[in-house]
């Protein structure tokens, strides 16, 4: 501790450098391999790294790679390694989105993100930081809240929320919005028209728009969105909801979790798609039968972000043919059944013996309305058994990864 003080003095002092790299270098004397492992892994899939670009980049054997991902081995100076990693982590995207990776997986705000060498030095200290990475307490506050939950409060509570009320008889056939007010906007007027449609419709919804700070600065947004969701749901609209799902692992969570109430009527299913589709334009498409919306921007430049609602024929043959192709891309994040489905047992049976292994109780004595079992790199099945009955059959790999290695953070309160 005094060495670091001193060194910590000596950085304005001497080469900033060389004293950066000897206070990296003494706190991995302290870094445990299974912390260090697990926090880069991390690292690889929020900026999407794979072992053999790190092993080409470094000069490195791959297999050398895989071993320090998995624990197995320690580099020789674990503080020249980690700052290397984070710098080609932070090469291999532009600025805009390297600042929001980092924010998102650090808690650092984004404005104080705003060089390549500050974004490494807030990469370094995470991965050198001891103990459980920040994304298990996200994890935790999902899993919470999925235990809690209750469909029969959520809509009732739904059904007397008139956000999605209102007379849009006045609502010209093409309507143009702009900037992140104006895409609040289009969504609302959307769910609206769709659910004031005479019959219910299959309804497509994907964007790639950022989500995290709208979530912070305008919960009560968040509110109607789901008000409008569970209106459709009422309606018998069958929804499918594409997630972009290539973002820092909290704002994945946070998504996930804003959407919960949705996903446990079983009338809503989640999917991601297994590319990432690029990191500069901005994509928003949402698609009913009598109704859609589509919008366009520029990553960190939402307020110049455009929206265009119709209700025009051909704009609609148009944009149910892009939401069906782009659908047919995407792979389910989760599958959920109501207890009373007979063909979930079967369905369960035979991924169980397709994995080959035992599955891993997870949480056991943590949750009192739901069991989980994993089975590390196939699946996760999470059984709710309050008056809030299904089974959730987990299939994106990161998210059934971070399930296998959960450790309850009992300390946290899943309310704040």
């Amino acid at each position: 501790m005094g060495a670091e003080r001193l060194l910590e003095k000596a950085d304005s002092h001497s080469d900033p450098a060389k004293a950066r790299a000897a206070l990296d270098t003494l706190r991995s004397l302290s870094i445990d391999s299974d912390s260090f492992s697990t926090r880069l892994k991390t690292i690889f899939q929020v900026f999407d790294i794979s072992h053999n670009q790190l092993a080409h980049a470094l000069s490195f054997d791959p297999s050398y790679i895989s071993r320090i991902v998995a624990g197995d081995r320690r580099p020789r100076d674990l503080g020249v390694f980690a700052r290397e990693v984070c710098s080609y982590a932070t090469a291999s995207h532009p600025m805009v989105k390297t600042s929001e990776l980092t924010a998102g997986l650090t808690g650092i705000s984004p404005d104080t993100l705003d060089s390549v060498d500050a974004c490494e030095s807030a990469l370094v200290s995470y991965l050198l930081a001891s103990g459980r990475p920040p994304e298990r307490s996200a994890l935790n506050h999902f899993l919470h809240r999925l235990d809690e939950f209750d469909l029969a409060t959520y809509l009732q509570t739904a059904a007397t929320d008139n956000s999605v009320q209102e007379d849009m008889s006045d609502l010209p056939f093409r309507s143009t919005y702009h900037g992140v007010d104006g895409g609040k906007r289009a969504e609302l007027d959307f769910l609206t028209l769709a659910a004031q449609a005479e019959q219910p419709s299959r309804v497509i919804l994907y964007s790639d728009f950022p989500i995290a700070d709208i979530a912070a600065t305008d919960p009560d947004h968040a509110r109607k969105i789901m008000a409008g969701m569970a209106a459709l749901v009422r309606k018998g609209c069958m929804i499918h909801n594409i997630h972009d799902l290539h973002r820092p692992l909290n704002e994945m969570f946070l998504g996930l979790e804003g959407w919960l109430p949705a996903y446990m009527t079983g009338m809503v299913t989640p999917y991601y798609l297994p590319r990432q589709t690029n990191e500069v334009f901005l994509h928003f498409l949402r698609v009913a039968a009598s109704v859609a919306v589509e919008g366009e921007g520029v990553a960190g430049h939402a307020n110049e972000a455009g929206y265009l609602l119709t209700r025009d024929a051909g704009d609609l043959a148009y944009l149910h043919k892009r939401a069906e192709a782009l659908l047919a891309h995407a792979r389910p994040v989760m599958r959920i059944f109501r207890v009373d489905d007979a063909s979930v047992a079967t369905l369960l049976e035979s991924l169980a013996q397709r994995a080959g292994e035992a599955p891993v109780e997870v949480g056991s004595q943590t949750f009192r309305n739901m069991r989980i079992q994993a089975w590390p790199g196939s699946h996760a099945v999470i059984n709710k058994t309050n008056d809030t009955a299904v089974t959730l059959l987990v299939e994106y790999p990161p998210l059934v990864d971070a399930i296998v290695r959960y450790q309850p953070a009992l300390h946290l309160n899943p309310q704040r």
